[in-house]
């Protein structure tokens, strides 16, 4: 994460829930974001999505360089952001 960006929960219509960073000058009402360092949670236990702000609780996928997505639902605390950064790539879980 850098001083230019923060990171975010995004979740979808169609139930996706994705975790990545934006630039700070995006609004939060934005339409559609374009995330770097970009996740989506697989599995979640014992929390909503904006739970998941605070860090994943389950299986994530990989991270992709950047994927464009819609409707920021919750920003991410900074240890929920470091929690979704470590996840292990090879195994996908936190």
């Amino acid at each position: 994460m850098t001083q230019e960006t923060r990171p975010v929960i995004v979740t979808t219509k169609h139930r996706g829930i994705f975790c990545g960073l934006i630039n700070n000058d995006v609004a939060d009402d934005a339409q559609a974001v374009t995330l770097s360092r970009c996740r989506m949670a697989i599995t979640f236990k014992n929390t909503g999505a904006v739970g998941l702000a605070q860090g994943p609780t389950g299986r994530v996928s990989g991270m992709s360089p950047s994927a464009q997505i819609r409707d920021i639902t919750a920003n991410c605390s900074e240890e929920g952001w470091s929690a979704w950064d470590a996840v292990d790539e090879k195994n996908g879980k936190s």
